[in-house]
């Protein structure tokens, strides 16, 4: 069996425990989660899409500059519809659909094929460490248990970037990638990598107030403490869903780091509805938008 074979049933074990994790939580929680769905707050939740749609269209903006800076000639319109359609990929259990959806698309509206898939890599790669940073900042201003975790994502993040600043680190990177996904893909220099990080730390913002809001909308206003915890545990929680590979969308993972996360600031049956109410958020954001754009695209060529 091939490494990316292995990881991905590997992704996909973990998934099944964090569905498992949620569903004994569910169970025994169900009466304070079905009386925090019932006293929702609807403006708030519109918030929450609202911001949620922002956050991946940051995404989706930064994309389009990264193909245009390799000459690509781009309408934001069809970098946007390539972008919201490829990601739908990321539901189909295998790990590295979004980058081959969003690739493909780019590759047969036009954009060279090497181009489309090193843009796309980059981008995926500027997310995380864009989530890496925002974490690093946030977990500071939480509870001196998440300030170890902060400090450790922050020390990882700037030794990484040290990494691929230097050639030969950078050429060991690309080999490994190179095997995981069986193409070469080559890394940004660490300088270039730097700015794209700061790029997408306004993802990582707007993906916290998501969820803020949705801790509005179920549970009335929180302190600024527990603000600070939600953006924490917002971006950890994807962080996690995101390195699994092969788990589609990081179900599971995702919803078990946030509900654990969450517990002790927000109590198990709130905690546990926001991570369901964010899951459903976040999915009515891809579906919505990869239906609109290719519309958008249409009507504005």
């Amino acid at each position: 069996m091939n490494r990316q074979r292995l990881a991905s049933l590997a992704g996909v074990a973990i998934g099944l425990l964090g569905l498992g994790f949620l569903a004994l939580r569910l169970s025994r929680d169900w009466d304070e989660v079905t009386t925090a769905f019932t006293e929702t707050d609807p403006r708030w939740a519109l918030v929450a899409f609202a911001s949620g749609t922002g956050a991946m269209s940051v995404i989706a903006v930064n994309w389009v500059v990264l193909l245009r800076g390799r000459g690509a000639a781009v309408a934001t319109s069809s970098g946007f519809a390539w972008f919201f359609v490829g990601q739908l990929g990321k539901y189909v259990p295998g790990g590295m659909w979004p980058v081959v959806g969003q690739a493909y698309l780019a590759a047969r509206g036009g954009v060279a094929r090497r181009d489309a898939y090193t843009a796309t890599a980059t981008s995926m790669v500027a997310t995380l460490t864009g989530a890496a940073a925002f974490a690093s900042i946030t977990g500071v201003a939480t509870s001196s248990d998440r300030r170890w975790i902060a400090a450790a994502i922050g020390v990882a993040l700037v030794s990484g970037l040290g990494v691929i600043s230097a050639e030969a680190g950078r050429r060991r990177l690309e080999s490994l990638i190179a095997m995981l996904v069986r193409r070469p893909i080559p890394l940004p220099a660490g300088r270039f990598l730097t700015v794209q990080t700061l790029r997408h730390v306004p993802v990582w913002l707007l993906f916290g107030v998501m969820n803020v809001a949705v801790v509005i909308a179920l549970d009335g206003s929180p302190s600024t403490r527990t603000v600070l915890e939600v953006l924490f545990a917002s971006t950890l929680s994807w962080m996690a869903g995101f390195v699994v590979v092969g788990l589609p969308g990081g179900i599971g993972v995702r919803e078990a780091v946030l509900v654990s996360a969450l517990t002790g600031p927000l109590g198990a049956g709130v905690a546990l509805s926001v991570a369901i109410t964010s899951r459903i958020v976040s999915i009515l954001v891809d579906v919505v938008a990869a239906s609109a754009s290719p519309l958008v695209a249409r009507i504005t060529a």
